[in-house]
């Protein structure tokens, strides 16, 4: 007998606990996955499957039944090899803008790739033309029933207010006009929060992303203002404000970096506070940074993941409702409909940054780098140039084709990539590393979920 294994690397066994899980790459399907199937698949072969404890009675009819269900699956696998959905290069007509209002912020962040900021350079600031333009750039080709969403970033977007709040008026009443549905957002450290502002982003349905890297000994290591000073104090005093208004659509960000890879102690910190709607995401940053993420913290943060889903797994197992965390949730999100990720994201396809110059960029990682500058808005957009950002779909890049975890993982930061190899096909490992952590977790609750509703 010979063991069962795609040509192509598309069946994948995750252990947890004493359990495993069979994943499906091609179908993004998951199925109960016996210890004998196990073997097979990790190609151990039916004689020492004989003497090995976990499989024990192991009958040749029961490596015979093994083996036809994993060539089964394996054909149903193969059937689905082909990329199906690829999404063409950007096209001109974006739905996500991000409006970089000013490059000038009140903070000194270690680790910010946008170096320009807190740097003493001279700061510009987007007009309310610029806005309206780079809002109309969104929607000039819109359509009635269609979802647009518009960042307002920086530096600390809150420092343009005046003009964030008339772009903000502005583009409600252009998707009234049009027809379509419209998400806002303010990309803030948190630290410029007051009566005025909350009123505003209140009345119009903003939400707040708001920047806490952990409890304030940790945070004002790596956040601080220009002048040294600490700023947590000042964040978790704005979150608090929040919260005592009840303004619930806001969500904290923690940015996973060298000087902060214990996820336990920050997430700890932040349930003590009461602070339940919060998400964490790697640093982007040059490859000489010293907060880059090392081996050490990738460790500390996969043995985190671990921990989440044995008690994800363990509250399903009491019939308890919980929230996935949002590390799993939007993985399990697409295991549950089949849902293939052939792009890590947007940037270059239906995403668009503008400066305050009004030029535009495909990705916020990359603003001033003018390799990557695609156009302007009193140009337009220069097609030729955003070949030389190339978002490639997950089966085009040499290192993801045979990846197990390619069609949840989407093949990873094409910035980060750029910015730490000068090679949009050459991931960070660690980053592919802390995916994978992730999509095993979500395999795992999401296959427990389906065995709880059988």
């Amino acid at each position: 007998m010979t063991t069962i294994r795609s040509r192509n690397h598309n069946l994948h066994v995750v252990n947890y606990a004493d359990s495993q899980v069979l994943y499906d790459t091609n179908r993004v399907k998951t199925y109960a996955c016996s210890s004998v199937e196990a073997a097979l698949i990790n190609g151990i072969s039916p004689d020492m499957a004989k003497h090995n404890e976990r499989l024990h009675p192991c009958d040749p009819k029961t490596i015979e039944e093994a083996q036809n269900r994993l060539r089964r699956l394996s054909e149903l696998s193969e059937s689905l090899a082909q990329s199906q959905g690829i999404v063409p290069m950007f096209s001109g007509h974006p739905a996500y803008l991000f409006l970089n209002l000013c490059d000038s912020c009140n903070l000194q962040c270690t680790y910010c790739y946008a170096e320009s900021c807190g740097s003493g350079s001279t700061p510009h600031f987007m007009s309310a033309n610029t806005a309206r333009s780079g809002i109309d750039f969104l929607l000039r080709h819109a359509k009635s029933g269609e979802r647009y969403a518009i960042s307002f970033a920086g530096g600390e977007p809150l420092l343009n207010f005046k003009v964030l709040a008339s772009a903000a008026v502005y583009a409600l009443d252009r998707s009234r006009q049009l027809g379509v549905m419209l998400q806002l957002k303010i990309l803030t450290n948190g630290t410029v929060m007051n009566p005025e502002i909350l009123k505003f982003v209140s009345d119009n349905a903003v939400t707040l992303q708001i920047s806490l890297d952990g409890p304030p000994e940790i945070h004002d290591q790596l956040r601080r203002t220009k002048n040294g000073r600490k700023s947590s104090k000042k964040v978790i005093e704005t979150i608090d404000y929040l919260k005592r208004h009840n303004f619930t659509g806001f969500r904290i960000r923690s940015t996973l970096c060298h000087g902060n890879s214990d996820l336990s102690k920050i997430i700890g910190f932040f349930q003590k506070q009461g602070f339940n709607n919060f998400a964490s995401r790697p640093i982007m940053t040059a490859k000489k940074n010293p907060y880059k993420l090392r081996k050490s913290d990738l460790r500390k943060i996969t043995e985190y993941y671990d921990r989440m889903r044995a008690i994800v797994i363990a509250r399903l197992k009491t019939g308890s409702c919980i929230d996935i965390p949002e590390e799993f949730s939007l993985f399990v999100e697409k295991l549950k409909i089949g849902m293939k990720t052939k792009r890590y994201c947007g940037a270059g396809r239906d995403m668009v940054v503008v400066t305050p110059d009004g030029k535009l960029y495909p990705c916020p990682i990359l603003v001033g780098d003018t390799r990557f500058c695609t156009g302007s808005l009193e140009h337009g957009f220069r097609r030729s140039q955003a070949k030389v950002f190339p978002n490639l779909s997950v089966d085009e890049k040499s290192g993801c084709r045979r990846c197990w975890a390619r069609n949840l993982c989407g093949g990873g930061c094409v910035s980060q990539a750029i910015r730490l190899n000068n090679d949009p096909e050459r991931q960070d490992p660690l980053e592919c590393a802390m995916i994978q952590a992730k999509i095993k977790g979500a395999i795992a609750i999401h296959q427990h979920q389906k065995a709880v509703l059988q």
